[in-house]
């Protein structure tokens, strides 16, 4: 079975009773789902967290009934409920540092970590519990493991991604591209030779953070050079392996808005 990231979604119990919060976090959680849907994840949340982070149906007027409707049917788009198929077992003993846990997120994460270990694993901390190191530590059968703590911010998630994505992107330098702006092939029959301005060496930490509508193409901003880069995927069967080129003024225009934007926001200078 191919390896694949696990990312588990956790939320604070219910304090703040505006709607605003509530119409705020499905933003956040469906703009993380939207711009993370072409990685190889499988998304997970706690019903009971759910449970007790949304407010009692009815508790300022009607705004919330549809609130929560709203909140489960992006619960249910986001991935499953780990209850429903949980690794945990009677006996199982957890620790969260040096603290006795039991039947939580951190539990379940741990006891995962332990029997899939090609898998990357995560959760995104959405004001939950405080974690100031981006990583909180637990013990299972008295082995010691590392959980990946990100808030939910698209950049976070996409650093996160760059390093431990299941299966890895891969660079393929393609000559007919050039270096360093130089060196490209001609134009063949009149067809546009877009170059390749930076060294092939600084493509892959690009490609790591690109995004993309899909998987087939994906883009980034250079800030050095000043261009997007874009990547196209080789017809390689179970690789994800990419050449790159960067884009004059006309050819950035194909780079999809929503696309265009995230990069603009978050990277561009």
């Amino acid at each position: 079975m191919m390896a694949k990231s696990e990312i588990f979604i956790v939320f604070p119990v219910c304090k703040d009773t505006s709607e605003s919060y509530y119409s705020d976090c499905i933003n956040v959680v469906e703009s993380i789902s939207k711009i993370f849907s072409i990685e190889n994840y499988d998304g997970y949340y706690d019903s009971e967290n759910i449970k007790d982070f949304l407010p009692p149906t009815g508790i300022l007027g009607d705004c919330y009934p549809n609130i929560i409707t709203r909140f489960r049917k992006l619960m249910f788009s986001w991935g499953e409920n780990w209850r429903e198929e949980s690794e945990q077992e009677p006996g199982d003993l957890f620790f969260y540092y040096y603290a006795p846990i039991n039947d939580n997120t951190f539990c379940e994460v741990t006891k995962r970590m332990s029997i899939n270990k090609e898998n990357s694993f995560l959760i995104i901390n959405y004001d939950a519990f405080r974690c100031e190191s981006g990583v909180i530590e637990t013990k299972y059968n008295d082995n010691g493991y590392s959980i990946d703590v990100v808030a939910p911010q698209i950049k976070e998630i996409a650093q996160w991604f760059s390093k431990n994505r299941q299966p890895k992107r891969i660079y393929n330098w393609n000559p007919k591209h050039g270096e360093n702006g130089r060196g490209a092939f001609p134009s063949n029959k009149g067809d546009k030779v877009s170059i390749l301005m930076c060294s092939k060496d600084d493509v892959p930490d690009m490609l790591n953070m690109a995004f993309g509508e899909d998987s087939k193409v994906l883009y980034y901003y250079d800030c050095k050079h000043k261009k997007y880069i874009e990547f196209r995927q080789e017809q390689k069967q179970g690789d994800l392996v990419y050449h790159a080129f960067h884009l004059d003024c006309t050819d950035e225009n194909r780079i999809p808005k929503d696309i265009k934007s995230v990069i603009d926001r978050l990277f561009k200078d």
